[in-house]
């Protein structure tokens, strides 16, 4: 599955840069998000509960941050297995952001 999306924002790119690598409030943005805790200083530990339709599951994952471009973009991968029913999930995730002037991003 992939999931693209563009939205404009009245913050500047250093300002919103610096939101997204904050991994309390970035937590409060992924749907499902029950935990983070911080490993080291690129890898995290998550546990999110994800539905699809009547399909249910509670991810443990380990988030690692891969690259890191400041203040334009953020790549990382997520991994992690749902104990109950051998589920597994990698997800590859990349943020970029654009200086669009006048402090919007």
């Amino acid at each position: 599955m992939r999931v693209d999306g563009a939205f404009e924002i009245d913050i500047p790119r250093e300002t919103l840069f610096r939101s997204i690598i904050d991994p309390a409030l970035m937590a409060t943005c992924v749907p499902g998000c029950e935990s983070i805790e911080q490993i080291n200083p690129t890898t995290y530990r998550a546990v999110v509960n994800v539905a699809v339709g009547f399909i249910k599951a509670r991810f443990n994952l380990v988030v690692e941050v891969t690259k890191e471009i400041p203040p334009e973009s953020v790549q990382s991968v997520a991994r992690g297995e749902e104990g109950s029913r051998a589920s597994q999930l990698t997800a590859t995730n990349e943020v970029s952001l654009v200086d669009l002037g006048a402090g919007r991003t």
